[in-house]
């Protein structure tokens, strides 16, 4: 006698909607987990720039008596950023741009600002200014000397001059982009990654991450 193979059951629109839930939860599990593995990957090579950044100004300080260069130079039209003073020491502009923050209006896209508050905005002297001697400095493996700049939407992101620099401490501008904070290059020469709370912290009489204490 001949049987007959079992007839395949299709799925019942209960059975369908159960499958499609399933999905959608196991993605919301997934896509923060992704979304952070991004971004720590964007953080690797925010640290890799910050890093040649901090090379480049201290071979500038190199060439100039050890004198770091200060924010900006001149005025106007015929102002310097402290970003070209160190162009020459770099391969390519590309090195300015922070992975997290590719567009911030500004004709470079900057994503890096100059701790101008404690070394300097504009000099008198506009060959060698009043630029902080690295020899001043006495803690420098503890110093920020430049990182990334305020997040967008931070303040009018139409004020180019807000990216140019950093602002210590303060609760409003210091960064959040990379996992809840920024990457600083410091005066040693290294970079890393520190916390918001690390980067507005105000503990008397200590002064790091900063040049000088609250």
């Amino acid at each position: 006698m001949k049987t007959l193979a079992p007839s395949r059951r299709a799925f019942t629109l209960v059975e369908l909607l159960v499958v499609i839930a399933i999905i959608a939860i196991l993605a919301s599990l997934l896509l923060p987990a992704l979304s952070q593995a991004k971004e720590r990957g964007k953080r690797a090579v925010c640290l890799g720039n910050a890093r040649q950044l901090m090379t480049a100004a201290l071979m500038y300080a190199d060439d100039r008596d050890e004198h770091l260069p200060a924010g900006c130079y001149g005025s106007g039209d015929w102002a310097s950023i402290w970003h070209d003073l160190l162009l020459d020491y770099l391969n390519a502009k590309e090195v300015f741009v922070c992975p997290s923050q590719p567009d911030n209006l500004h004709s470079w896209d900057l994503g890096y600002g100059w701790n101008y508050q404690e070394f300097g905005y504009r000099p008198v002297d506009h060959f060698l200014g009043w630029g902080t001697k690295l020899g001043d400095l006495t803690h420098p493996q503890d110093t920020i000397l430049l990182g990334d700049n305020e997040d967008l939407g931070s303040r009018d992101p139409h004020n180019n001059w807000n990216f140019y620099y950093l602002y210590r401490r303060s609760i409003t501008l210091v960064p959040k982009r990379h996992n809840g904070g920024g990457v600083m290059a410091i005066c040693d020469g290294h970079a890393q990654w520190y916390s918001y709370n690390d980067l507005i912290k105000t503990i008397p009489g200590v002064a790091a991450p900063w040049r000088f204490a609250p």
